[in-house]
Formats: C-alpha cells, structure tokens, sequence
C-alpha cells in the first residue's frame, strides 16, 4: 500500500516532489502528527530529502513558508522547523543552512538528480539513508 497516497488523499499525485513537500507541509500545520509518528518513514523520498532541505532556504522555492515581513527567508524560522520536524541530520556538523544540507552523494548538488549507476554511488547513497533513518528514529524517540 502506498503510504504517501493514503496521508495525502485527494492531493496526491504522480510528481513525487510534490508530494513530499506537501507532506511536509501539512505537519507544519500540525495535522496528522500520530499518523505520521507511526508512518514517517514509509513516506520519505530520500532522493527529494537534500532537495527539500535546501529548497527551504531559497525564498523563491520552499523558502516562501518561512519568509518575514522584508520577504526574505527567515533563517530562525526554518531552524526552528527543522528541530521541529527532527530533520537535523539532514545538515553536517549539526549546522542548519544551505550550505551544510548532506548530500546524497558525496559531490552531487542537493539540487541536482542524477541516477545511481555504479557501486561508489549507490554505496554512498544507501549509507546516506541508514545513518538519515537511525538518526531520525533515534529523535522521533524521545
């Protein structure tokens, strides 16, 4: 069963990307917070995690949610969302900007898609969402 299709209803779609951001969006509205508490990991796009994380900060992007009066991108804002949502590991060294979001590939843009071909990137990738997922756990369960 496609978890992501069954939290977004009506609003899912076949463009991933959107769904994810809008994943994320309805928790920033605090709904669905027990569902997601059991089934957040079914509904992550590891692909569209870096992306999404980086996106935030772009006020023209994802930015848009978090941006003040001046019309540009609150940073205390994002961070705090981040912590909120216990996307930390998401950023190296613990620092909470677009210059830090993790990649999945060591050298990949988060921007940037590319598809896994050999051993190195794929390799690369799945350590990226082992350490993502139980660090992710480790946060969700205190």
């Amino acid at each position: 069963m496609n978890m992501m299709k069954q939290y977004l209803g009506n609003e899912y779609s076949e463009n991933h990307l959107r769904n994810f951001c809008l994943y994320w969006m309805k928790a920033a509205g605090g709904r669905g917070d027990e569902w997601r508490k059991e089934n957040d990991l079914d509904c992550l796009y590891f692909d569209e995690v870096p992306a999404t994380l980086s996106h935030i900060f772009d006020k023209d992007s994802l930015g848009r949610y978090f941006t003040g009066d001046d019309g540009e991108v609150e940073t205390d804002a994002v961070e705090a969302w981040i912590k909120r949502e216990r996307l930390e590991m998401g950023f190296d060294r613990g620092i909470i900007d677009k210059d830090h979001v993790r990649t999945l590939v060591p050298g990949l843009d988060p921007y940037e898609a590319k598809w896994l071909t050999n051993e190195e990137e794929i390799s690369a990738a799945l350590e990226y969402m082992i350490d993502f997922l139980r660090s992710r756990q480790d946060r969700l369960e205190v």
